[in-house]
């Protein structure tokens, strides 16, 4: 058992400088008012004048004892697991709008991450978003749900417009690089066309591949006219323009890491992802994290409570007895 709030038995000092100075004054008027033992009835002994005081006191160290928030749980717990270690690298540029994917190249990459990451049991995920810039929203962790919400809850324009894929890979690779596992991977999603940033996506895929990191690049969209939403006074139309797709960008750095290039224009080639991670080494670690404790402050509560009512109703009685 543990204590939330620990530094709160202090408040057990006044009650005790209080209480200890009632007794004292009570002994003191017990003997003033009774000086032949004597004549001393049983319900006028000392008893009958402390006895309150201590019911009071116990009501009071319950009170303090649920204040402190008493919890039960155990502290830690090490585990071994299998699996790896992984950065999910996904573009919001405005361009992920565009809707030759239905219902957008945004939405549709948003569903093949959050179904690989269902799919992960022992993994470490993380999260890094880019456009002109990089933002790595969860570190690598076990907590699958935590990564699940954060793409969940993205949007285009969290960041500054751009396609800084060299950026996006490098903010991962400072992630997974100090990573203790023999596989470490970073999975992009893009619309593969790097116009942003000051790290090139072949000088970021070189420094991936000196920390031994693979590279999966899910290319996402046509190099074509595609379909993209404009807002007009009459709400939202689709016109027809040209979007770049640089699909060689994308193959060089899954070549360079010695991963491998999707084109994600179903759910299909997302299989093959999962087949083609699942046939590399996984790693053996070693997890200690913290079971959540229970809180059980409301036991002393209750006690406090049925002490209480239990005071009342002896001290409403003796009065109607007197």
């Amino acid at each position: 058992m543990r204590f939330l709030y620990p530094l709160l038995g202090i408040l057990f000092i006044p009650v005790i400088i209080i209480y200890y100075k009632k007794f004292k004054n009570t002994e003191k008027d017990f003997f003033i008012r009774f000086p032949n033992v004597d004549d001393i009835e049983v319900k006028k002994s000392f008893f009958s004048y402390g006895k309150f005081y201590v019911i009071e006191i116990i009501i009071f160290v319950l009170l303090i004892f649920a204040v402190m928030r008493p919890q039960l749980g155990k502290k830690e717990i090490e585990q071994k697991i299998r699996g790896y270690s992984i950065m999910l690298v996904m573009d919001i540029s405005s361009s992920m709008k565009a809707a030759d994917l239905e219902p957008s190249r945004f939405e549709v990459a948003k569903k093949v991450l959050r179904d690989f990451v269902g799919k992960r049991q022992n993994d470490f995920i993380g999260f890094t978003a880019f456009a002109k810039s990089s933002l790595t929203l969860v570190p690598a962790t076990i907590n699958r749900e935590m990564v699940l919400s954060t793409i969940k809850n993205l949007d285009i324009g969290y960041i500054e417009d751009g396609t800084a894929i060299g950026m996006g890979i490098s903010s991962a690779v400072s992630s997974l690089k100090n990573s203790r596992s023999k596989t470490k991977i970073i999975i992009l999603l893009t619309d593969g066309d790097n116009n942003s940033g000051n790290i090139s996506p072949s000088k970021a895929a070189d420094i991936a591949d000196e920390y031994g990191i693979k590279i999966y690049a899910i290319g996402v969209g046509k190099d074509d006219r595609v379909p993209y939403p404009v807002e007009t006074p009459f709400g939202t139309q689709y016109k027809k323009v040209n979007m770049k797709f640089n699909e060689e960008i994308l193959k060089e750095i899954s070549r360079k890491t010695g991963g491998k290039y999707y084109r994600a224009t179903n759910n299909k080639e997302l299989k093959n992802i999962y087949g083609d991670i699942n046939r590399l080494e996984k790693s053996e670690f070693r997890m200690k994290y913290h079971i959540k404790y229970e809180d059980k402050f409301y036991i002393p509560l209750i006690a406090a409570f049925i002490v209480l009512s239990a005071y009342y109703l002896i001290r409403r009685l003796i009065f109607v007895m007197e």
